[in-house]
């Protein structure tokens, strides 16, 4: 339930209207969320093209992989 939730959120991350929420928000769904992902193929598959649509979001530039 979660991964769904949470997809319906960040479908919509690059219209929130302050930019450290947009950031802050893509860290912990990367860190959080992404790794529960990776046991289902269909949100697995559709985390990896997410983050590198929104990878501009991370701090330092960089998006990690996932693994």
């Amino acid at each position: 339930m979660k991964l769904a939730d949470r997809l319906s959120n960040v479908q919509r991350l690059d219209t929130h209207p302050r930019p450290a929420k947009r950031r802050s928000y893509y860290q912990e769904t990367v860190r959080s969320i992404v790794p529960l992902a990776q046991s289902h193929p269909w949100f697995r598959q559709w985390y990896a093209v997410w983050r590198e649509t929104f990878g501009h979001l991370a701090v330092d530039g960089a998006h990690a992989r996932p693994q």
